[in-house]
């Protein structure tokens, strides 16, 4: 069983309609790009108070979306692999298996800033300038409603 995809490995599995890939930066970090048919969670985000804070109801979303997504695998992915590290242990604390993508967006870093494995922004993969209505974090609250 896969737990960890590389961004090509994603993509391809994507296209074939075999994973649903979780972006979980915040709203204006996805706001200047994001891989193309990704859902939008954010682990932390500022549309409250304009500070970042923890989503409280991260864990509830992404169960949420895994349900509708089933039996298709799912796997979070961030900016550099810090947050969707801190996410899978969130979600596997809560019962929830998931996969994650750590080079996400930008590409997976070391303590430095070395690029240590490509992100999806610096590959020729498909990309939208914003999340799709249907995919972005307000579809997934309403999945939540029901």
């Amino acid at each position: 069983m896969k737990t960890e995809w590389t961004v090509e490995e994603a993509a391809a599995a994507m296209a074939a309609d075999e994973l649903v890939y979780i972006d979980i930066r915040s709203r204006a970090e996805v706001e200047t790009g994001l891989p193309a048919g990704a859902w939008h969670i954010p682990l932390y985000d500022s549309a409250t108070t304009g500070a970042m804070e923890v989503n409280q109801g991260f864990v509830a979303e992404v169960a949420a979306l895994l349900a509708a997504s089933a039996p298709r695998r799912c796997a979070v992915a961030c900016a550099h692999g810090v947050r969707s590290r801190q996410a899978v242990e969130i979600l596997r604390l809560s019962g929830i298996e998931i996969d994650e993508v750590p080079g996400g967006w930008d590409g997976l870093r070391d303590g430095w800033g070395q690029v240590l494995a490509a992100g999806w922004s610096h590959l020729p993969l498909p990309t939208e300038p914003t999340p799709a209505a249907a995919r972005s974090h307000a579809a997934v609250l309403g999945l939540l409603a029901g």
